[in-house]
């Protein structure tokens, strides 16, 4: 399903991405990212030395699009 978003990537990486993510519970089954998930995704990426410091959530997530179009 998301494959036509990442053209040119190989499906079992796809794959292997979407398995970590929900590995961690930091997969979304809906568009709208909850503050939990955000959150948990930080904390994974700062263990993986990826990310330095945290961002308040407020200030990076915007769940107007997605909540008007779950409706």
């Amino acid at each position: 399903v998301i494959a036509p978003s990442f053209e040119g990537t190989d499906i079992e990486i796809l794959e292997t991405v979407v398995q970590r993510y929900k590995d961690i519970d930091a997969w979304n089954t809906t568009p709208t990212m909850t503050k939990e998930s955000f959150e948990r995704l930080e904390d994974v990426m700062i263990e993986a030395g990826e990310l330095s410091t945290k961002v308040p959530f407020d200030k990076l997530v915007i769940n107007t699009f997605s909540k008007k179009a779950i409706k």
